[in-house]
């Protein structure tokens, strides 16, 4: 007897042995800390998720284009998601903008913002010149020189150009539903096509064009509605191609000591396409109307100078001598079926009543 009670005991001590090494594995995997991501790939997430929640409302399912599963608007979810990777990051919104645009020192109607509008603005120097810790992402500590102020704390990283040094950073506006940035356009493809055999009447090749080269062929539109599509004879009565098309813009900013204000003075941007296509049919083996809905991205176009950074800020501190702006733009973009244009988005307009000061 005193054999078996010591040999359970024996047991019962192996097995609380591995719990607690078990957990404590567990915990050690849940202290590393989680991979970096980087500002453009959690923007273009916000991209991503927009259409989605959009999609979601076209379906009736109740849900806002805006809103997040956590009960925040996609714009603040974003900016909880940029805060926890390390950038500076705010959501400006009509209830926050004079009092942002004072503590930022900037000019938001420089930079396109609509008081009335919601935005996500991303603060920041260069990815590759910022350490990786203590939120430095968001206020770089290479060649440290004093901030526009204590009352906005931090520093960034220097310029020089023609023997002059320049304090810059970043601005990163993000196009949203509320703004120019921000376009959509429909294409009725059964009036268009007439669809009395969706295979062969929409087997034709989508491209994307732009003023910068390099855009590769997407595929066929049957390609893209190929899973929406039953193997059966069914009548459609609504095809609808929605291609949307979002500038987010990079803003540099110098900082001018003698105002206290930082002053945009060139800008690169990148531009995200996705689209989405509604199939309404009558499904005769159901006897009923059905609605599928699909949608995905086409990827991203880069401005020509997008990357390179030393050129794009020494164009900032000529721009900012000459009290001008230079822009480095993705002026259209165009969605081609079968080589005919159907859908043209050009580059938003910059405000006609700001003048640099």
């Amino acid at each position: 007897m005193k054999r078996f009670l010591a040999m359970v005991l024996a047991l019962c001590m192996l097995f609380s042995m591995q719990t607690v090494f078990a957990s404590a594995e567990g915990a050690e995997k849940d202290a590393e800390p989680n991979e970096t991501r980087t500002m453009e790939e959690i923007l273009n997430e916000y991209h991503q998720k927009a259409a989605e929640a959009q999609l979601s409302a076209e379906k009736n399912t109740g849900a806002s284009s805006r809103s997040a599963a956590s009960g925040k608007t996609l714009e603040q979810e974003t900016v909880d998601t940029l805060t926890a990777a390390g950038y500076e990051a705010y959501n400006v919104t009509g209830d926050n903008y004079d009092d942002l645009e004072e503590t930022l020192k900037t000019d938001f109607g420089s930079l396109g913002l609509d008081p009335e509008g919601s935005y996500v603005i991303v603060i920041s120097g260069d990815e590759e010149d910022t350490q990786t810790n203590s939120n430095s992402r968001g206020r770089p500590f290479i060649e440290e020189v004093a901030g526009p102020g204590d009352d906005t704390g931090g520093a960034w990283p220097t310029h020089t150009y023609n023997g002059k040094t320049y304090t810059m950073r970043y601005v990163t506006v993000v196009s949203t539903g509320y703004d120019q940035r921000y376009l959509r356009s429909d294409v009725d493809l059964l009036a268009k096509y007439g669809l009395d055999d969706l295979i062969e009447d929409l087997d034709l090749p989508i491209t994307i064009l732009a003023n910068i080269t390099g855009i590769p062929a997407i595929g066929t539109i049957y390609s893209l509605i190929a899973a929406l599509v039953p193997d059966y004879d069914i009548s459609t009565e609504v095809m609808e191609y929605e291609g949307r098309t979002n500038w987010t813009v990079k803003y540099v900013q110098v900082y001018n000591s003698s105002q206290n204000t930082w002053k945009y003075t060139a800008s690169t941007e990148y531009v995200t396409m996705t689209y989405s296509i509604e199939h309404s049919y009558f499904d005769p083996v159901e006897n009923k109307g059905k609605k599928e809905l699909t949608s995905d991205d086409y990827g991203v176009i880069y401005s020509e100078n997008y990357n390179n950074t030393t050129y794009v800020k020494d164009r900032a501190a000529q721009a900012y001598e000459n009290n001008t702006k230079w822009q480095d733009k993705v002026s259209y973009v165009e969605y081609r079926f079968n080589g005919e244009m159907v859908i043209r988005h050009n580059r938003f307009n910059e405000p006609t009543n700001y003048e640099p000061s």
